[in-house]
This record gives structure tokens, C-alpha cells and sequence, in this order.
């Protein structure tokens, strides 16, 4: 994550959609004291730019060249943003807005104004005909998806909209009093998508659709839920027959002057009206929600889903999370962003299906909630059936953060700790194996050395993974597929962020910061040519290196029993059964000062890779000879820059 210098001072910049030649750019003003990452800044860019989708690119509009970080930008100067498009090349700087151009056709028809009295013959072209037709304009109706109550909108589309998207722009502006999400897309009363802006009819009816797909009804006419019956115009009265006045006598005494009773109206009125005070606007952001599916038959669902997030805010509205039919498959690791008000720190989920579909039980795995704002995550492992017929009989779960739920265990975790050389690590809960007694040989052990001093690490853990990997080496095109997967730039190089996103996305349980690090240092620097970048050909020693490292990590775990990622001499005498020594206090402390390579009385992961490789420490049946410890850099110099032009 790219994170601002809070010395920097405040810049401008100017920002144009990726190919919208009619878009004349915004000016945004990056404040180090709001805009503090670089996710925060594309997010106030999506915001500014009013884009149909997330930004999640930014260009030079002068060179094309991508802007990773907030320390790239540059004061005055413009730039192109867009979604996960390429950069279109055209002249962005010269874009007019709409006022600009209408101005100076003015002024072109002041200077260009035949006299009256000068009869001659206009010839105009047939572009000119065009735009004086689309002048005057059409009027369409527009009512809103799954709404019945809505009072459809009538819109003029004239020329001053050039295209779908500013068509679509006007919409969500229209119809903000009952409805904050973005308008995305059209569609006829039949459930036709409309796809350019000459598809819409003179007086056609359309409904608008946010999100989800089109569910038909009564939008319009005298059959919608809760319409009122028709009124004529107050200003269009009926003419009526003038009553017959009669004159009363009014005493003297009550008579009051114009003025008092105007007074007395205007205090009675504002009586019975009470004054309506607007509630404050919340503010809207996403957050990616990923659930993992259960990897055996009959575990996916085609019910649909529903989750509600509770933070220490309030509470979320229950958004829908199926997108298409291949969502929650079996053994499938969805990932799906919404979009509601900030409920701030996660404590908790809910979440359910309405039990409909052929198959709606559904096993789930784990559940992870990702604030795209702050960066943090929240994982909740349930490894159980969310069914009416199986499990708890149950299709509404809630998982707490505190723990509530017997099944869940929530995690915050810090996703760009590797980049920024701080350790996180995920809360691992036990497993049912290591919840359970089991019984052993009581016949007498055969007379054998008290101490071994050869470790070795065996882990059952990453077993799934482990096969996963070892099918993909020995297949070179699902190997060629998790390449591309990982290299979704397609640059032929890849960096600690990329790694970082494909592992948590594909392989989760061996998303262990320590290890990963580890991973990385070993694959760039000893098995690779000792830059930066991890290249096709590294690839499949950068999965080799995760399971090792992960594994290794996973006992270094073990022993840390107070998990301050530290182990000292008596974690260390209690934990030699991790590692399948068995030692005298005098030899384990022997052997523990010889871990201990900088004398500071504990030892650190690296120190006990180290240790492990010096040993040559059987993990799983795989020995790591060589070991690059996390301090050593990687080249960033011109080698890699040079590398990275040649690719494109």
C-alpha cells in the first residue's frame, strides 16, 4: 500500500475518464491530512469522476505511463483514470466541457447573424439538421428496478446528453431521494438491455437497475403498488357556477386590520407544520466480501444470499450477494463487493439464503470481510452447514467477532504488512484433530538414546494445498492458468503485492505473512536472478517455497506459545516435540544459542528459518539447504526497469 509523506504539502490534480472524449476532467485536491493511502485516493477518484465502475487504475495523460503510488503524483499535472481497462491514447488536455462549447457557438452565431432585410437561401449541412433535431429532444419515462411505489421520472433527452453513460449519470442524480446507489444500467418494459443511447424511443418507458437483475412489474399506469388515482391540475380547475354571497354583519369590535390577521395566519400555520430537519448524509463505501464454498459433492447452493454487516457504527442493510448463477459452487472461493453506509469496525456477520433453488443447502467454509477504506480484514471461520434439512436446521447464522458463535473466529489482519516489512499472521482455530484424545500402544518402548538432535517438522495442515500444487506442476496448462491468475496485468513479472493478492484469493491458508516473505526473499533472490520481480520461469519455485515456509511458520507457531512472534528458551525446552527433538536442558541450550544468532535471548522466525536450513530440517520431506535471510534486499535498480520495458 502506498502510504503519503505527512510532510508533503497539498497538491491539484486533474483527472479525465479513460477513453471519454467528452468528458472535460475534474480537479481533485489530494490533502495528506484525508487522502492517506492510495486506496483512499481512488476512491475519492471514483467519486469525483462520477465513474460507472471503481477506479482502480490511474495514467499520466501524457505519456500513458501507470501511477502506483500516491509519491508518483505531481502537481498541475493531468491524469487518466479508469477500471482494469488499458490505457486509451488520445488527446485529453483539449477537451472542452459542454458550457465552453456553447458559449463559443453563441458567439459564432452573433458574428455569423443575417440581417432580415437580406433575403438569401441557407444551406446547411446534414450534421447541422441532425442537431437541431436532437435539440429539441425526446421525453422518456424511467422508473426504478424492484420499486412499484416509485413514481416514474420523466426525462428530455436532448443533445446536451451525448451518451449512455451521461444518460445514466443523470438518473442516479434524479432519483438520490430514494435511492443512493449508482444507476448502471437500462432496460425495456420486456427486460431488454439498452446498449447505446440511439436505442432509446420517443417516448419509450425504461426502468433503472442498480444492481441484481430486472424483475418485472408495475412501473407505470394505474396498476403500480400504492399509486394515487389521478388528479387534474389545481392550475386546470373545471368552471363552477359562483355561489351566491351572502353578507354578514361582522360586530366592530372583532374587526382586526389586514396586517394582524395575515400575522396570525402565518403563527397558526407554523403551529400545525413542524419544521422538518434533514437527517445528515452518511457516507457510502464498499466492502469485498469473500466466501469460500465446501470442496465436496453437493456442497454449493443456488438459493439466494443474503449478509448483514454489525459494526461498532450500526448496522448494515441486507445486501444480496449472488451476482449469476456460478456463484457459490462447489469448492468455489467467491468474491463480491457491496455497497452501503460505514457501520465502522466489524464486529460481526449475518449471514443466510432463503432456501430456494433445487440444492439450496449449502456448506461454507469461511467468510472474510474486507473495509476497502482501512485496508483491515475480518475472517470468520464456520466449516458448517447453512441448510434447513442438515447441520443446526438453520438458514440465518450470525458470527460475532467476540465469539459468540462456537463455530466462528474472526481475524484482523493487516493485508499489506509484507510490503511494508511488518508481520501479521492470521488466528488459526483448532482443528477437530487436535480437539481430540487419542488412544496409544501402551507396550513397553524399546531402550533408545535420550537425546535427538535432529529436527524434522511434519504438518498436516496444508494438505489441500499441498495436493493442489503438486497437480498443477505436473499439468502445464492449470499451471499456465494460475500464472495468468497471478499475472492479471499480463507484464510477464510480478511483485510482492501481486503474490500477496493471489495468494490470500486463491490459496487463503497459506496467506502467513512471515512465511510468504520468506517465500519472496527465496525465489527472487537465491532461485531466481535477483531482482524484484518474480518471472514465469520462477513461478513454480515461488509455490514450492510457500509450502515450505508456510509449514515451517505453522511450527514456529506452535511453539510460540504466548504469540508475541518471539520464542524464548522455555518455549523453546517445551516445544522440542514440534520439532521431534528430544534434549537435555544442557543440549537445548546449546542448540538454542546457536538459533539465537544475534545473542538477544529470543529468536525470530528468520533466525529459526535460518536455524532450519543450517540443520537441514526435514519439513514434510523437503530440505531447504540455502536460506536468504528477510533483511537482505532485492535489486529495484535499473535491471528490473529495463526488464519491465522489454515486457511491454
Amino acid at each position: 500500500m502506498s502510504v503519503h509523506d505527512p510532510s508533503a504539502k497539498s497538491m491539484t490534480v486533474k483527472l479525465y475518464k479513460n477513453g471519454d472524449e467528452f468528458f472535460a476532467g475534474r480537479n481533485v485536491v489530494v490533502n495528506h491530512h484525508v487522502t492517506r493511502t492510495w486506496d483512499a485516493f481512488l476512491d475519492k477518484a471514483t467519486k469525483s469522476v462520477r465513474a460507472r465502475n471503481a477506479v482502480r487504475r490511474v495514467f499520466d495523460a501524457t505519456t500513458g505511463k501507470r501511477v502506483l503510488g500516491l509519491e508518483q503524483l505531481e502537481d498541475g499535472k493531468p491524469y487518466v483514470v479508469g477500471g482494469s481497462e488499458r490505457f486509451r491514447r488520445m488527446k485529453y488536455t483539449g477537451i472542452q466541457d459542454l458550457r465552453t462549447k456553447e458559449k463559443q457557438y453563441t458567439e459564432f452565431q452573433k458574428a455569423h447573424t443575417i440581417d432580415s432585410h437580406y433575403k438569401a437561401r441557407v444551406v446547411r449541412s446534414g450534421r447541422a439538421l441532425k442537431l437541431q433535431h436532437a435539440a429539441v429532444g425526446t421525453t422518456i419515462e424511467v422508473g426504478l428496478n424492484k420499486n412499484f411505489t416509485f413514481q416514474p421520472m420523466k426525462i428530455v433527452v436532448n443533445r446536451t446528453i451525448r451518451s449512455l453513460s451521461a444518460l445514466l449519470d443523470l438518473l442516479t442524480k434524479k432519483s438520490l431521494a430514494v435511492n443512493v446507489e449508482t444507476v448502471t444500467k437500462i432496460v425495456t418494459e420486456d427486460g431488454k438491455v439498452v446498449q447505446k443511447l440511439s436505442d432509446i424511443q420517443p417516448h419509450g418507458r425504461y426502468i433503472a437497475i442498480t444492481k441484481g437483475r430486472y424483475k418485472p412489474g408495475p412501473y407505470f399506469g394505474t396498476g403500480m403498488v400504492g399509486s394515487m388515482p389521478a388528479t387534474r391540475s389545481p392550475t386546470k380547475l373545471p368552471p363552477t357556477k359562483a355561489a351566491p354571497i351572502r353578507k354578514k354583519k361582522v360586530p366592530v369590535v372583532a374587526q382586526q386590520s389586514p396586517m394582524a390577521v395575515r400575522a396570525k395566519a402565518q403563527q397558526q400555520q407554523q403551529q400545525k407544520t413542524p419544521i422538518k430537519r434533514l437527517a445528515p448524509e452518511k457516507k457510502v463505501q464498499a466492502y469485498n466480501i469473500s466466501v469460500e464454498t465446501g470442496d465436496a459433492d453437493g456442497q454449493g447452493t443456488d438459493a439466494n444470499v443474503f449478509i448483514t454487516l454489525h459494526g461498532l457504527k450500526g448496522d448494515s442493510t441486507r445486501q444480496s450477494l449472488r451476482e449469476d448463477s456460478d456463484n457459490f459452487q462447489v469448492g468455489a472461493n467467491d468474491l463480491i463487493a457491496v455497497e452501503c453506509p460505514s457501520v465502522g469496525t466489524i464486529t460481526g456477520i449475518t449471514i443466510e439464503h432463503d432456501n430456494s433453488g433445487v440444492d439450496s443447502a449449502w456448506f461454507i467454509k469461511s467468510v472474510s470481510v474486507r473495509d476497502v477504506v482501512s485496508g483491515t480484514k475480518s475472517v470468520f471461520q464456520y466449516n458448517d452447514w447453512l441448510a434447513a434439512d442438515r447441520g443446526k436446521m438453520e438458514t440465518k447464522v450470525f458470527l460475532s467477532a467476540q465469539g459468540s458463535s462456537s463455530k466462528s473466529t474472526p481475524a484482523m489482519v493487516d493485508e499489506f504488512a509484507a510490503v511494508s516489512g511488518q508481520d501479521q499472521a492470521d488466528i488459526v482455530p483448532d482443528s477437530s484433530e487436535t480437539q481430540q484424545d487419542t488412544l496409544v500402544d501402551a507396550s513397553p518402548a524399546q531402550q533408545v538414546s535420550d537425546i535427538d538432535d535432529v529436527p524434522s517438522i511434519t504438518s498436516g495442515k496444508f494438505n489441500s494445498a499441498y495436493a493442489t500444487i503438486t497437480k498443477a506442476m505436473q499439468d502445464a496448462s492449470e499451471l499456465k492458468t494460475y500464472w495468468k491468475q497471478l499475472d492479471f496485468n499480463g507484464n510477464g513479472i510480478v511483485s510482492l503485492a501481486e503474490i500477496d493478492k493471489f495468494v490470500v484469493e486463491r490459496f487463503p491458508v497459506l496467506s502467513n505473512k512471515p512465511a510468504l516473505m520468506r517465500a519472496y526473499k527465496k525465489t527472487t533472490l537465491k532461485d531466481g536472478d535477483g531482482d524484484a520481480w518474480v518471472e514465469k520461469k520462477e513461478f513454480p519455485s515461488l509455490l514450492r517455497n510457500l509450502l515450505y515456509f508456510n509449514c515451517l511458520f505453522d511450527a514456529f507457531d506452535q511453539i510460540d506459545t504466548n504469540d508475541d512472534r518471539r520464542v524464548d528458551f522455555a518455549e523453546f525446552q517445551k516445544g522440542l516435540g514440534v520439532l521431534e527433538m528430544s534434549l537435555d536442558e544442557a543440549s537445548a541450550r546449546a542448540e538454542f544459542d546457536r538459533m539465537d544468532d544475534n545473542g538477544g535471548g529470543v529468536v525470530l522466525f528468520d533466525e529459526f528459518a535460518a536455524w532450519a536450513s543450517e540443520k537441514h530440517c526435514p519439513v514434510n520431506g523437503d530440505v531447504m539447504k540455502e536460506f536468504t535471510r528477510a533483511s537482505k534486499k532485492v535489486d529495484n535498480g535499473s535491471k528490473g526497469k529495463q526488464k519491465a520495458k522489454a515486457v511491454h
